[in-house]
Formats: C-alpha cells, structure tokens, sequence
C-alpha cells in the first residue's frame, strides 16, 4: 500500500503494523487467575480463603477463556468484566452481583450478526466477526486435524453467541440449529451447518 504523506494526522497509519497475534502479546491483554486472586485480597482484605474462591469461581463462569492464539496455553480473563464484577461487589455486597456487564454485551453485536445472516454472508465472516467481538476463542492445544479451532470463552459468551444467530435464523434453521444444539456436539460446528445450509438455499433463491 503507497504512502500518503500529505494528511499527516492519519496517513502514517499506512506504515502500521498489526501485532494482535504476535504471541509476545498473548498475555498482555487480560487476566491471569493468579491476577484475580491478587486483586480480592487487596480490595477486600476481609474476605476468607472460601468466600474468595466462591467468587473467583463466580468471575470464571463469565470472565475467563480468551486466547488469542491456540499456542497460548492460560486462558485469560476479560479485564472488563473483572473490574465490573468487583466494582459491583463493592458497592452492593454480596446480593446478586451481575453476571455480565451490559457495557460489554453490547446490542450492535446481535445487529452485527443479523446483518451477516441476512446477506447470507460466509459462515467464516460470522465466525470472523464473533471471533473479533468476543463470542471466540482459540481452543488449546491445537487441534491435531483441523489446527486453529474456534470454541466459546465459556458459558455466558456461548449463550449470547448462540442466540444471537437463532434469533436472526428464520423459523425452519432455527428449529433445526436447536436441534442440533441438544446433540453433543460442538455449538460452533452445529451453528455452521445450519448457517452454511441457510446461505447456500438462499443463494439459491437468488
């Protein structure tokens, strides 16, 4: 890509380069658990070895699972999350902390991936976009036959995931991509086949 030099507030940018998943970074971008055991004690020097576990477990189920590559063996914590969780653990007590920050879960992801199912776009644009949005993560280690594999961080980004693409599936893929979801198997695999049966009926139509 040439260089532009004439706008100097933004043309430098040409010459960026991207280091998201340079693995020297894979831990600069969220929490250890090692991390979040620090940060109770020292905001809450009261709180004993059982109840702090309680809520390290309670900040796992939500929190933890991001990886940015599959080489990268500690999955992470989402720092946004952490702080949020801790701040309402603050103010409120131990009465009903919220399970998500709704900063976090923002609605123009769902609007994201109905857009993306409406246009029938590549089921790896809708896995690229949930990947990049937060609903992804890399699978450790790597898997033997396929390599990079995209699973959910953990149980609440699986959940929005998975809704967000049924709610913006007509009625007949969503009745199956259910159906599919009962069966053991892989959330993200059911949800493709179903989205990839969607796009190609209605390239079809087309």
């Amino acid at each position: 890509m040439p260089v532009a030099w004439s706008d100097t507030s933004v043309a430098s940018l040409n010459t960026v380069e991207d280091l998201t998943h340079t693995d020297a970074f894979q831990e600069a971008l969220g929490f250890k658990s090692s991390d979040i055991e620090e940060l109770l004690v020292r905001r809450f020097p009261a709180m004993g070895p059982e109840e702090r576990a309680k809520h390290l477990a309670s900040i796992r189920c939500t929190c933890i699972g991001y990886r940015r590559s599959s080489s990268q063996a500690e999955a992470l914590y989402n720092p946004q999350g952490v702080w949020f969780y801790l701040k309402q653990l603050q103010d409120k007590g131990d009465r009903k902390v919220p399970r998500m920050n709704p900063n976090i879960v923002q609605p123009v992801r769902d609007e994201v991936v109905a857009f993306l199912v409406k246009q029938a776009a590549a089921p790896q644009a809708l896995l690229s976009m949930a990947y990049y949005s937060g609903y992804l993560s890399f699978q450790y280690p790597k898997h033997e036959l396929h390599g990079d594999v995209l699973v959910a961080p953990n149980k609440a980004m699986r959940d929005l995931f998975v809704t967000a693409v049924l709610n913006s599936l007509p009625g007949h893929y969503k009745t199956k991509a259910k159906e599919l979801m009962r069966q053991d198997e892989s959330f993200v695999d059911a949800v493709t086949r179903v989205y990839k049966a969607y796009v190609a009926a209605t390239s079809a139509v087309k």
